[in-house]
């Protein structure tokens, strides 16, 4: 058994209060000054000095003089979800951490305090990462613009992402595209405001965005080819304010995912195009706005192979998996350095756990991962210092 593990089964308690604090304070996007500050006061009493960057936290543990640099990077923020998951500790303001973000940063948080106390050991410099909004696809971006992979420079990167539908020592490891990439789109659909009776003296662009929802789904069923993945979905439609007035525009918002650049930039050109074209059909007027966007991400083979390695003694170990279409905008620090983004297992046998889906209300994660991602992300980070040293 890795001595890692042994100290985080002996730490396991503590991980798990810092993940419930986390889970009851959930904020959204880049406005996290409740979880900056508890994973800050939290790093502050292990003795590491955390600076605020790019509307997270980055801070150093070891000496890069000494060698190379890691960097292992956990995402902070929630959803806008009212959480209906029955835990005692479920978040109350409105928000959850529906996709796990909370067992991130508690594992990472645990990596933190495991390898502080053996930090004279490392060979070189592990570097913590601490990010906000990666579901707006923004915050990787906006830690790297303020120099996250930089004073010291970075060598290679891991990053863990909880999965509900892997049980507890189980992991989904691909070398090369492991995550789509996605483009976040914004389309409006402008007419003409009228009465309800007199439809004839408007133009409508509520029928307009109907028939435009309806196109959208031709090019998953006729114009992509199905060796090569693609989903393109609509997650919000609004218009109008009174059910007897035709209003002024309709608004859909939607998800562009692919693994390959090519089909991307195909699928980029024919949304724009029937954007434009069905608002014309209707008289109306069709916009298209990217609001933000992930490349592919995708795991280096030698890193990932090194760090399915170094996981193996800790009893985290692959299983065979379909890739999912979800994007990460770690797929930005992916293709600057190289790095190894995995998905692990935070299911169980339990009734709670069974058919846990990301980003659901009701989704329960299982804290007996959090040991076991804490000792993984600590073992793979000094065992890569050794093997690069």
């Amino acid at each position: 058994m890795s001595s890692y593990l042994t100290r985080a089964k002996e730490l396991s308690a503590d991980f798990t209060a810092d993940r419930r604090s986390l889970h009851q304070i959930p904020e959204v996007a880049s406005n996290l000054p409740q979880t900056r500050a508890y994973v800050k006061a939290a790093l502050k009493k292990m003795g590491i000095d955390a600076v605020e960057m790019g509307g997270g936290l980055s801070a150093l543990i070891g000496d890069p003089s000494r060698g190379k640099v890691i960097l292992l990077r956990a995402d902070m923020d929630a959803l806008p979800v009212k959480e209906q998951s029955g835990e005692t500790f479920a978040s109350v303001n409105g928000n959850m951490h529906a996709c796990g973000h909370d067992m991130h940063t508690a594992m990472l948080l645990g990596a933190a305090r495991l390898l502080k106390e053996r930090e004279a050991e490392l060979p070189g410099a592990v570097k913590l990462m601490f990010q906000p909004d990666e579901e707006g696809s923004l915050g990787a971006e906006a830690m790297l613009q303020a120099g996250i992979l930089e004073t010291p420079k970075v060598d290679a990167a891991m990053a863990l992402h909880v999965h509900p539908g892997l049980e507890v020592g189980q992991m989904l490891a691909i070398p090369g595209p492991s995550t789509a990439s996605s483009d976040i789109f914004r389309i409006t659909i402008s007419g003409k405001g009228c009465h309800g009776a007199t439809p004839h003296m408007g133009v409508d662009p509520i029928s307009a965005a109907a028939h435009l929802l309806a196109n959208l789904q031709v090019l998953a069923a006729r114009e992509n080819n199905c060796q090569k993945p693609m989903v393109l979905s609509i997650g919000s439609f609004h218009a109008g304010f009174a059910p007897n007035i035709i209003p002024n525009e309709a608004v859909l918002e939607g998800t562009l995912r692919t693994y390959s650049p090519e089909n991307r930039a195909f699928m980029r050109s024919r949304l724009e195009e029937l954007v434009e074209l069905t608002a014309k059909q209707f008289r109306a007027e069709g916009k298209l706005d990217y609001l933000a966007g992930n490349i592919c991400c995708l795991n280096d083979p030698d890193t990932t192979r090194e760090m399915i390695g170094y996981m193996d003694p800790i009893g985290i170990r692959p299983v065979e998996m379909d890739r999912m279409m979800v994007s990460e905008d770690f797929s930005l620090v992916a293709d600057r350095v190289p790095a190894a983004f995995f998905w692990v297992g935070a299911g169980g046998s339990e009734e709670k756990f069974r058919g846990g889906v990301l980003h659901n209300p009701t989704v329960c994660f299982n804290e007996a991962l959090l040991p076991l991602g804490a000792a993984s992300l600590a073992q793979c980070a000094h065992s890569w210092l050794e093997h690069h040293r």
